[in-house]
């Protein structure tokens, strides 16, 4: 592969990606409506997926390769996943069923990680809308959430 081959695959996939990301509400729709387990509404049924989902995702939808990592991608991020990683010892495949994948430390300290992140954008974002509506008060303390 050539160098301006590789950098327009390069750009071709994180596009992709991004646009998966973008358009991940409609998409994380369009999977419950085939994996209703895998990826459910209420909060307390969200489990961990299996390493890999992404090839059958991408099959199944019709949906390139990395769009649809893009999509896993937001699923991952929000704060009802990263606490079932932390809850759970186990993973679970796409329809439901415990599979033989441990939780290890890597991924409860990513789901962490993660879960940090998205309680200092809640608070950045607490705050710009704060100026924005003419107050000079930063978001209070207490609304930062509790990261476990």
């Amino acid at each position: 592969m050539s160098a301006k081959s590789s950098q327009k695959y390069l750009a071709d996939r994180s596009a992709e990606i991004a646009r998966g990301w973008r358009e991940s509400r409609e998409g994380i729709d369009q999977l419950r409506s085939i994996w209703p387990a895998a990826f459910p509404v209420k909060s307390g049924l969200v489990k961990p997926l299996a390493v890999g989902p992404v090839a059958v995702i991408a099959e199944r939808m019709g949906w390139k390769h990395w769009y649809a990592r893009g999509v896993l991608r937001r699923w991952k991020e929000r704060d009802v996943y990263c606490k079932a990683v932390l809850r759970h010892g186990q993973r679970f495949s796409l329809d439901g069923e415990p599979v033989d994948e441990a939780i290890d430390d890597e991924a409860r300290e990513m789901a962490r990680q993660q879960l940090a992140r998205n309680a200092k954008w809640r608070i950045k974002n607490q705050d710009r809308a704060a100026r924005l509506n003419g107050s000079s008060e930063a978001a209070p303390a207490e609304a930062m959430p509790a990261v476990s």
